[in-house]
């Protein structure tokens, strides 16, 4: 219990003492200001009048426990006697804050023009957890190094001796802080109270500089945390361009600053011409992360000095003999004037011009001058008193000054503008001109003959070429199919005089080309028109494929009876020229419903389109007419075995059966196998060309139907000479083995 109260007890001196340090350093720094402005005349100088410095209300050092609210005492802005100035305070940057749900010192900077302060806040843990540990030799080695006159003085220090009962609550408010009144220095006794620690702590060396203890004995060292980035994605900072007008121009940033975040620049506030770079510099807390600089451009544009109360006007003298001039009047400062023309001695008139322009100075912010020239008539009359000489009008007034048009086929002329004097009259010639071109015009005046003659004036009449504008003109896309030719695309509307050349318009094959039509002018037009609007049109010619006319061709279906033999269905009717067919599904055999497809195919793919498949169904039927007394008609080779043979008869539906027969088999279609020990020759017939080798061409002759050789229609049936019938065998044969895959499956024997 002794060491928490000994230890509060070094907590509350040591507060003490860097408090009354503090106030010690104000006091200090107070003196050195006076004298520095009494050096200078004590208040007599205007300027040092004029300076301002920034004071801390309250203590400069603070001790929170955890969780205590921090309340910001503030600040003043003060002059040299000591008046305060809210302006000046609005100018005053806080950087920094204090986090009083955390155990750690914080650092307060107040920040005005050149002037830095800093505030220190301790945030403490009052509940005993955190008891601070003030090492006795440190605290007694930094008692012996304060101030030692007050040990030689004590009457200056104004401490409380020992009998005095010191407050050690008590706080130094704002009205003890030292408010440097030029006319009051203060004294020894000014001081403010200090707390009974024997010794007063010793002033720093640099007045302006706040004690910073880095690390205070006995307290706990805050474990440091990662720390955070500021969201700034709605702050910009976008350059600015201004036109010079002799103020200052600043850009500033855009967007809501994070809480706690604060900005100042440099580069701003620029007057003159030119282009600065500005940038901006965030402040933020110690807790976060340090917020990058931002820069953008402040561009200040030279602008056009505008002149104003000039005079430079006409005048008139009597001929003397000496030389004449006018001056121009009311030319500001840094403004240049030059004279053209701007002498006369002999009688007459002549135009005099003066043109201004900007000195060195100007330049820097002034890109011209407007208006850059003034004119006048500097006029000489003739002898006075001589009533010989004639006087001659006064035409100052008179101006002839060319003029530009632009051909529009119309007549286009100039005229002198200003008042003619009393009885002169003018006429023109070079007037009413059409075409483009320059020309001169020539204004004659005519006055009676007691004036003198006026001299003509010229002007320049300038009539410059048109663009002639094309308006109906059609150049229209175009689809046809193709058909073998060429084919391209015309324009349509196109005016007298205008010329077309035409690029990539014509094609044959199918596919797609971009057609421009580029418009130009005739010789004759090109007198009065510099070019043409538009100066092209473009236009797509597409050729699309064309498809094969199979109006007339067809595949049908059909029905057949099985014979073991291959069927196939064709397409009927003439393929239109370049298309070729195949066929997927022919060449059957046994019985059943077949899909048949013909599918085409163009040879020339890239401008035709492939004519669409045909389908059509193959049915292969069983024979229906198979009697197993009288032996398969249709199929002459059925073996199935039938159990009313007639051995009579042979067996018609087992042509294969060798039994022997009480009479000699009969060789017939279906039986051509008949025995060989029949008594008379057996039959030879074109389903047995295997008979008796004496019979066979005996048998072939008789018995034999044989399709026509030449033909491709099925049925069709020639009787041969016996004589000839093997060699035709052998022929039909051959002709099997030779033909191709698609002509064996078409003859039908």
């Amino acid at each position: 219990m002794s060491n928490n109260v000994n230890s509060t007890n070094n907590k509350q001196e040591q507060r003490k003492k860097l408090r009354n340090r503090t106030i010690i350093i104000a006091i200090v720094i107070a003196i050195i200001l006076l004298l520095i402005r009494c050096s200078h005349g004590c208040g007599d100088d205007e300027a040092t009048k004029q300076e301002y410095f920034l004071h801390l209300l309250g203590d400069t050092e603070m001790e929170l426990e955890l969780g205590e609210e921090y309340i910001e005492p503030g600040y003043e802005v003060r002059d040299s006697n000591g008046n305060r100035n809210e302006e000046k305070e609005a100018k005053v940057t806080v950087e920094g804050s204090v986090d009083t749900d955390k155990v750690g010192e914080y650092e307060i900077r107040y920040r005005f023009e050149n002037q830095t302060l800093k505030r220190h806040v301790y945030v403490v843990d009052g509940s005993g957890g955190s008891s601070e540990n003030i090492d006795s030799s440190e605290s007694k080695e930094e008692t012996e190094g304060s101030i030692e006159s007050s040990e030689t003085n004590p009457e200056e220090t104004n401490e409380p001796t020992a009998t005095e009962s010191p407050n050690p609550t008590k706080k130094p408010s704002a009205t003890q802080a030292p408010t440097a009144e030029p006319t009051n220095k203060p004294s020894a006794t000014q001081a403010p109270t200090a707390e009974p620690t024997n010794k007063p702590s010793k002033p720093s060396a640099k007045p302006e500089e706040s004690p910073e203890p880095t690390e205070r004995p006995g307290k706990p060292t805050p474990t440091p945390e990662p720390k955070k980035e500021y969201d700034m994605s709605s702050v910009k900072f976008a350059s600015a361009t201004f036109t010079y007008d002799g103020n200052a121009h600043n850009i500033f940033i855009s967007g809501e600053l994070p809480k706690g975040v604060s900005v100042s620049y440099t580069g701003n506030g620029k007057v003159d011409a030119g282009t600065y770079t500005v940038t901006a510099h965030f402040h933020g807390d110690d807790k976060h992360q340090a917020i990058p600089d931002m820069t953008a451009k402040l561009t200040i544009n030279k602008a056009v000095y505008q002149l104003s109360g000039v005079k430079f006007e006409s005048k008139t003298f009597t001929y003397d003999g000496k030389q004449h001039s006018i001056t121009a009047t009311g030319i500001p400062n840094g403004v240049t004037a030059s004279y053209v023309d701007n002498t006369r001695t002999e009688v007459g008139s002549n135009k005099a011009t003066v043109t201004f322009g900007l000195s060195e100075v100007l330049n820097k912010n002034y890109s011209s001058i407007s208006p850059s020239t003034l004119s006048a008539t500097i006029t000489i009359k003739g002898e006075e008193p001589n009533p010989t000489e004639k006087p001659s009008y006064d035409m100052s007034g008179v101006i002839f000054k060319g003029e530009t048009f632009t051909y529009d086929g119309s007549e286009h002329s100039i005229f002198i503008s200003g008042k003619l004097p009393t009885g002169v009259s003018v006429t023109y010639t070079g007037n009413g001109k059409v075409n483009a071109g320059t020309y001169t015009v020539t204004a004659h005046f005519n006055g009676d003959d007691k004036h003198q003659p006026i001299p003509d004036m010229t002007a320049i009449l300038t009539i410059n070429k048109a663009v002639f504008t094309i308006s109906g003109v059609a150049f229209n896309s175009a689809t046809v199919t193709y058909d073998g030719q060429q084919h391209t695309i015309t324009p349509t509307g196109i005016p007298n005089g205008i010329t077309v050349n035409l690029a990539n318009n014509a094609r044959t094959n199918a596919g797609e080309s971009t057609a421009t039509a580029n418009f130009g002018l005739s010789e004759e037009l090109s007198k009065n028109y510099s070019s043409v609007s538009p100066s092209s049109l473009t236009a797509t010619l597409t050729i699309l494929k064309a498809t094969p006319d199979m109006s007339g061709v067809t595949l049908s279906g059909k029905t057949v009876t099985y014979n073991s033999r291959p069927y196939s269905l064709e397409i009927s009717g003439s393929l239109p020229a370049g298309v070729s067919v195949s066929y997927i599904g022919n060449g059957v055999t046994e019985v059943g419903s077949y899909t048949i497809t013909a599918v085409f195919s163009v040879a020339d793919s890239s401008n035709w389109n492939t004519p669409s498949s045909m389908t059509a169904t193959l049915i292969i039927e069983k024979d229906k007419n198979d009697n197993p007394d009288e032996g398969d008609k249709e199929n002459p080779d059925d073996d199935d075995e039938d159990g009313d043979d007639n051995p009579d008869e042979g067996d018609k539906d087992n042509p294969d059966n060798d039994e022997e027969d009480d009479e000699p088999d009969s060789v017939t279609p279906s039986n051509p196998g008949g025995s060989e020990e029949d008594d008379e020759p057996d039959s030879v017939t074109p389903s047995n060309p295997g008979g008796s080798e004496e019979d066979n061409n005996v048998a072939i002759a008789e018995s034999t139907n044989f399709s026509e050789l030449d033909g491709d229609k099925p049925g069709d049936v020639v009787q041969q000479n016996p004589d000839v019938a093997v060699e035709v065998i052998y022929s039909i044969t051959q002709q099997r083995e030779d033909a191709s895959e698609s002509e064996a499956k078409s003859l039908d024997i």
